[in-house]
């Protein structure tokens, strides 16, 4: 959205990519879902998910709690976009906490992590699938007639 990664964007956005990017890859996010979805979670896997489910709210401003958050006092002067690596962070330990839950569990516990595993995969492919089919949509739509009858054989 922002352009090449190295160069400064100033009319369009923020210079620095890294602090508003979020990459935590699919095995961490397939393992963090998972292991959430298991009994006996501790206090810190919840306030982890919270501070995600928040960090991700505000950085990417939906809703009232965005709203709150860059009218607190000290907030409203800074880019709350930089919550991207609350988020980050957050996502890293709850998949940590999946990864020894998925290491102790006993065989009902795993079963009920793989099926919620290969749901998120699921999601994740379904809409990488998406994606991709809406950019197609929109080139085709951008192309000439001419260029069409060419990428369709004349039909």
């Amino acid at each position: 959205f922002w352009g090449r990664p190295d160069r400064g964007q100033p009319i369009l956005g923020p210079f620095n990519f890294t602090e508003r990017t979020l990459y935590v890859g699919a095995a961490p996010l397939v393992l963090a879902a998972a292991g959430l979805a298991v009994r006996g979670r501790l206090r810190s896997h919840r306030f982890f998910a919270g501070l995600t489910a928040v960090a991700l709210l505000v950085s990417f401003d939906t809703g009232p709690v965005a709203s709150v958050a860059a009218d607190l006092p000290g907030l409203d002067q800074v880019n709350l976009t930089r919550a991207l690596a609350l988020a980050s962070f957050g996502l890293a330990l709850l998949a940590g906490y999946g990864a020894d839950r998925l290491l102790r569990a006993d065989a009902a516990e795993r079963r009920r992590m793989l099926l919620v595993a290969g749901a998120v995969l699921v999601i994740i492919g379904v809409g990488h699938h998406l994606a991709i089919g809406l950019a197609v949509v929109g080139v085709l739509a951008s192309c000439s007639p001419w260029t069409l009858r060419w990428i369709t054989g004349g039909c």
